[in-house]
Parts: structure tokens; sequence; C-alpha cells
């Protein structure tokens, strides 16, 4: 009877191993009297009855219940880390920091323990100053971290402070002053000295340009007169024609450089090609100086005019116009240095530039109107062909050096010896 209660008792279990462990068996109370101990391990069932069998049942047990001597215990939770300590702000600049033409940044993590000035650059504070912070002819910004002990002052420059800086002392800006004088008696000096030798070199250059006036005015006489008669006789032609040339030289630039490119294929044509570009400089050298000489003699007639000291000769009005265009541009260099009065100079050399390029404009398109568009090259041809050299300059009277008699003949009415560059009188 025994035998068979343990026989049904393994079938019973061996049924719950094969149904697997999600389904719950029922078990019918087994008598005592035939089991004699039963031991259930992981995965495995050892019966032993009282005869002294043993019967093993494979299958999958359910997981031992927390609490189970069989189920270790869960470990205890890690501390929790301990946040690092804020980094402590060392001094890493224990004297002044000084610099000229530059600029200084101080980062969060550093202290300066005295000051910082720069002259000529900008400063940015991020970390501590327990000094003064001086900046001459640039801006102060300060940061949401900086700290600064003592005064801040800009010189030239503004002062921008964000939300949350610190600033031990007082705020203190003085504005910059045109001309690029602060308040600093030596920076003004400097900065008058330096438009003094720009001045000085458009006086030098004006002589320059009045050696070459005199040159084209004594030289060329009847053909700058007539230039100079276009210029008041046809303003808005010359000065088209003078802005057409302005915008025809990058693409004549262009066609020069194809036309050398294509001469220099052949060993022939590198000759031609150096003779074309040097030709090309020197025409647009001469017109351009030939045309300012006209647009300055015509401006220098109207400046003798008004001065009540008519110029008498080409050379004299050439002169007048050249000398006045670079005394001006001259004088405002010079007034620009001074301070306040610097805008003025700007102002001065500003229109007085204009003045000289719309000159040359015009003085430009004049010459290519008298000397181009009214058979100047088939004039200049017939003369070398003959030897003969322009009209003497005393064959030249009237408004402007109107022509009044035949060349190197008398003037009728006019002294048998006119000055020399033409007359321009009545």
């Amino acid at each position: 009877m025994s035998r068979v209660w343990g026989v049904a008792f393994a079938l019973v279990v061996l049924g719950a191993s094969v149904a697997g462990a999600q389904q719950v068996m029922e078990f019918k109370p087994v008598s005592p009297e035939s089991i004699s101990s039963i031991s259930v391990g992981p995965g495995v069932v050892r019966m032993k009855t009282k005869d002294g069998r043993v019967v093993v049942v494979k299958g999958s047990t359910p997981a031992p219940a927390p609490g189970h001597p069989d189920v270790p215990e869960p470990p205890e939770p890690p501390e929790p880390p301990t946040p690092p300590e804020p980094p402590t702000m060392v001094g890493d600049h224990s004297h002044d920091m000084v610099r000229f033409g530059g600029s200084i940044h101080v980062r969060p993590d550093e202290v300066v323990t005295g000051n910082v000035v720069v002259m000529g650059g900008d400063i940015t504070i991020e970390g501590q100053v327990q000094g003064d912070v001086v900046c001459l002819g640039g801006p102060i910004t300060l940061e949401r971290t900086a700290r600064v002990e003592g005064d801040v002052v800009s010189i030239g420059g503004e002062v921008h402070r964000r939300q949350g800086a610190q600033i031990g002392g007082q705020v203190v800006t003085a504005p910059r002053v045109p001309g690029g004088v602060f308040s600093l008696p030596f920076l003004g000096v400097m900065g008058f000295v330096g438009k003094a030798v720009q001045a000085a070199t458009t006086l030098f250059m004006m002589l320059i340009f009045m050696a070459i006036a005199w040159a084209l005015a004594t030289w060329l006489p009847e053909r700058t007169l007539e230039a100079v008669r276009a210029t008041r006789e046809r303003t808005a032609q010359a000065f088209g024609i003078g802005l057409a040339m302005w915008m025809l030289i990058i693409p004549s630039v262009i066609a020069l450089a194809l036309v050398m490119v294509i001469l220099c294929i052949t060993i022939i044509g590198i000759p031609l090609a150096l003779v074309a570009a040097l030709g090309y400089g020197l025409g647009v050298i001469g017109l351009l100086l030939w045309g300012y000489v006209v647009g300055c003699a015509a401006v220098g007639g109207k400046v003798a005019e008004k001065l009540g000291r008519p110029a008498k000769t080409l050379v004299q009005a050439a002169l007048w116009g050249v000398g006045a265009i670079g005394v001006l541009v001259a004088l405002g260099k010079l007034v620009s240095g001074l301070g306040m009065l610097g805008l003025v100079g700007g102002a001065l050399c500003f229109i007085t530039s204009i003045m000289a390029v719309g000159a040359l404009t015009v003085g430009a398109g004049a010459i290519l109107i008298t000397q181009v568009g009214s058979g100047g090259p088939a004039r200049w041809w017939s003369q070398w062909r003959s030897g003969r050299g322009p009209a003497p300059a005393a064959a030249m009277s009237g408004p402007l050096g109107a022509p009044a008699g035949a060349p190197g003949g008398s003037v009728p009415g006019a002294p048998e010896s006119a000055p020399p560059g033409g007359s321009l009188e009545a």
C-alpha cells in the first residue's frame, strides 16, 4: 500500500513539473505513513519512502520568496557622492597689469592684486581685481562674475557692465574727442604733429603739380588753352566724357592684357607687347596730369577773379588753381588735428578732394573733346610732318586766350611782346 502511495505522489509531482511553473497545482493530502522524508532543492524534489527507496523528480520550481534562507539579502545602497568643493580663487597676478597697444583679459579664476591699465586697447574682466581698472582709448567690459574693488575709468571709450558685476569704487568715463585727442595733452600734441606732417607732404606734392602745370602751360599753350575754354563752354559734355573715361579704364586694362597675351605667343610680339603696355601707361598718366592742369586752370581763373587779382596768363591761372586746391587740402589736414576742430578739418579735406577729382574729370573730358573729337590727332600729325611746333605764347589773346592772330605773328591792339604762357586779358 505504501508503494502505491509513493508512485502516485511521484506522478503528481512529475505532472506539475511538465505543466510548467505558471500553472498552480492542487495536491491531495498524502498519508505521512508512506513517505519518510522529502527534500526540495533548486529544480529537484527528493522523496524517500519508508522502505528505503529514493525518488528524484527534476523540474522548475518557483523562486524562493524574499526572506528565505537561500535568498541573499539585497546590498545596501551606496552613499551619494560628495560634491566637489568650488575652486578657490588664487591670486595669479600679485602686481599691476599694464599693456600698451594691446588687450587684457582677466579670467574667472584669476585675481589681480594690483591695478589693470591698458592704453590703446580694451579690457575684459571676469575675475577679481583688487585695484583700479583704467583704459585709455578703448572699452571696458565687466562680465557677471567680475569683481572690482577699486574704480573703473575709461577715457575715450565706454564701460559695459553686465548684471551681477560688482564695483567697489566709482565708474568714470570720458567720451572720445574728434581728432583722436583725449584729455591728455601729450596725446593731442602727438596727433597734431602727425597731421602737420601730412599737411607738409600735401604742400610738397602741390609744388610738384605746380611745376607740371607750368611745363604744360608753357609747352602746350594753344591746346591747353583750348581745353580750358571747353571746360567753361561745354562743362556738362566734358564732365560726361570724363566719367566715361573713368568707367572705361578697367575694361581697357583687361583688353590690353588680352592683347599682350596674344602678342607674347611669338618672340617677335614680346617687344610689341611691352611697347603697348608702356604706351598705354604713359598715355593714361599724361591724360590725367594734363586734365588736372586744365581743370585747375579753369578753377584758378575763377579764384583769381574772386580775389580781385585776375590771372593775365594761362600759367598764372593754372598755378592759381593748383595752389588753391593744395593749400585747402593741407589746411584741412592741419585743422583735423586740433581736437574739437577735427570735424571741420575733415569736412574741408573731403570737399576739396571732391573738387580736385571733379576738376580732373572735367579737364580730361575737355582734352578728349578738343584733341580727339575735333581732329586733334590730325593737327598733331601735320605739325610733326611740317616740323613746326605749337604756336608761341605771344600769339594768344582775348578772354581765356581766344586766338587773335596767326601763329608766330603779332596780335592787333596788343603789345609786341606778350607775357609767356598766353594772355588771358581782353
